[in-house]
């Protein structure tokens, strides 16, 4: 994750699996592993001083490749 006006890094970020008990937060670099997911699921995206952001896994995946 990175602010998207200076691209610094963004450590801590807090995503939730929306629906389930389980979610990660990123690390020094801004990275985020979350393992397992459908494509159907959404993330939650939560972090000091920002808006929430959700996000479905499938948007992630095409923005990937």
């Amino acid at each position: 994750m990175r602010d998207a006006e200076s691209a610094n890094a963004l450590p801590g970020v807090n995503a939730l699996v929306v629906g389930a008990e389980r979610g990660a937060a990123t690390d020094a670099e801004g990275r985020l592993v979350l393992d397992g997911l459908g494509l159907d699921q959404r993330i939650l995206f939560s972090y000091a001083g920002y808006a929430r952001y959700e996000l479905a896994v499938a948007e992630l995946a095409e923005a990937a490749r």
